[in-house]
């Protein structure tokens, strides 16, 4: 839909820099806000932050609006990936590089498949369906990591 907006595919490729720029700076912050507050809070706060950002972005009528909220999803991006790390170090001591290199598998894994399913969904229906759907599964992810707390199955 960035195409939609503007005329320009420069201004979409700073749309998607501002994302990195902006997650590139939150994950120094992020780090420390993990170590302060315990990985709970942040990693909750980025599913479910990123799940309302990605909605919003589908919504988004104007360019400076995906900007903006591009570099929002940056912040939530950096606060759920951070404290996801440092749980998956604490789960496994033994086994740090292991766990971070099935770690790093799942996520490339997710990469591609959002990007496969993204362009599907945005060919047959448009990205604003598809932006949907990805805010759909990053807030379901939120809510089951709620669940499986209040279920005893993840320890805080």
């Amino acid at each position: 839909f960035f195409y939609e907006l503007v005329p320009s595919e420069k201004i979409v490729g700073f749309v998607i820099t501002v994302y990195f720029v902006s997650y590139s700076l939150a994950v120094l912050w992020t780090g420390h806000l993990t170590d302060s507050f315990g990985w709970l809070r942040p990693l909750l706060l980025g599913l479910l932050g990123s799940g309302v950002v990605f909605a919003a972005l589908a919504l988004a009528q104007h360019i400076i609006w995906a900007g903006v909220l591009a570099g929002i999803l940056g912040l939530t991006q950096a606060l759920a990936s951070v404290p996801l790390t440092v749980r998956l170090t604490e789960l496994f001591p033994g086994e740090t590089a292991g766990s971070l290199g099935v770690l790093t598998v799942f996520r490339m894994a997710a990469l591609a498949s959002g990007a496969f399913l993204g362009g599907v969904l945005s060919q047959l229906k448009g990205l604003r369906l598809a932006f949907l759907f990805c805010s759909l599964i990053v807030f379901l992810g939120g809510v089951m990591l709620l669940f499986l707390i209040k279920r005893g199955s993840l320890q805080r």
